[in-house]
């Protein structure tokens, strides 16, 4: 839909980044380890995106949406340790 009605820069990696940013508010309301691992790829993804279209500011927003979620896996895989004792 994109790419046939307006001339967005990148089309299909925008479209991946809202997909990839559902599926991982998906599991992570299921509360899935595994919805961190997919906020790391949405984020590694829309910095470079962002960032190329000169946003910036919305790029280093992204940035601390990588560390949070790198943050979150090791403190929910911690606490997944612990409740499996």
């Amino acid at each position: 839909m994109l790419t046939r009605l307006t001339n967005a820069y990148a089309p299909y990696i925008d479209s991946a980044v809202l997909v990839l940013s559902v599926i991982a508010q998906i599991l992570m309301m299921r509360r899935k380890l595994e919805s961190w691992w997919v906020w790391l790829l949405v984020n590694t993804v829309a910095v470079p995106l962002y960032y190329s279209r000169g946003l910036h500011l919305t790029s280093i927003l992204y940035v601390g949406f990588w560390i949070n979620a790198l943050v979150a896996l090791r403190h929910w895989r911690n606490l997944m340790r612990v409740e499996a004792r």
